[in-house]
This record gives structure tokens, sequence and C-alpha cells, in this order.
């Protein structure tokens, strides 16, 4: 289930709307997790083709691998699944952008001690 994996911001939207707070000296912002990687955040991203029946292994790789960031795509959540059952230990912050019918669906988990932001969605101008 884990691979640690280079990932550009065009493979998922969510990644484009958090911001890990950097220092002044770590300010240049970057589109890549390797790039993160390079500053000392230790990263892992994988497509979960639904989470629901994955908990046990999601809990697993974060708490026995010290991830700083996890970026999950195709998590097939819905708005019933609360953050606390995707990190029941309170390590990370959870961001999620759950689609409203089945499937798709993106997940970000923060370590608590990376401060981050959420950033406004850019409003679409197509209909």
């Amino acid at each position: 289930m884990s691979s640690e994996e280079n990932f550009s911001a065009e493979n998922n939207a969510l990644y484009s709307y958090i911001v890990p707070v950097m220092s002044c000296a770590e300010s240049s912002y970057s589109n890549s997790l390797s790039d993160l990687t390079r500053i000392g955040l230790k990263c892992l991203y994988f497509n979960a083709c639904s989470l629901l029946s994955k908990f046990a292994e999601l809990h697993y790789e974060l708490y026995s691998s010290n991830y700083d960031i996890v970026l999950i795509t195709e998590t097939w959540l819905t708005p019933d699944i609360l953050d606390h059952e995707l990190d029941p230990r309170h390590c990370y912050t959870v961001y999620r952008c759950d689609r409203p019918s089945r499937g798709g669906g993106a997940c970000l988990l923060v370590r608590t001690s990376v401060q981050s932001v959420r950033l406004p969605q850019p409003v679409s101008i197509m209909a």
C-alpha cells in the first residue's frame, strides 16, 4: 500500500491549496513532494482506491513511519466518515476534499508539528 513517490500538483488539485508554512530561509514554494523531502519533510503519496477498508494499513503507515505529510488520492470518503477515524491519535491536521458522488476524493494529512494552512480555493470561471 505504501510507496514514496514524487507528486506534482497537476495530479491533484487539493495539493495546490495546502501550503506547509516554512521559515523565511525555506520560503521558495514548489509543487513537488520531492522538494518538500529536500527540506527535511518525510512524505508519502498513494492511491487508496477506497480508503474505507484500509484504515488499519493507514494507521500503521501514519504511526510507524513518522511521515510529516501523507497525500491520499481516490479515498472514496463521504462526510459520514469523521476525520478522527483517519487519525485516531490526533497527530495530523486532516484536509479532505470528498467527492459528492461515488469514488474520487483526496485527503492530505499534515503532522501537527508542521504548521500548515488551507488556502482559499480559486473561484472557477467555467460553468
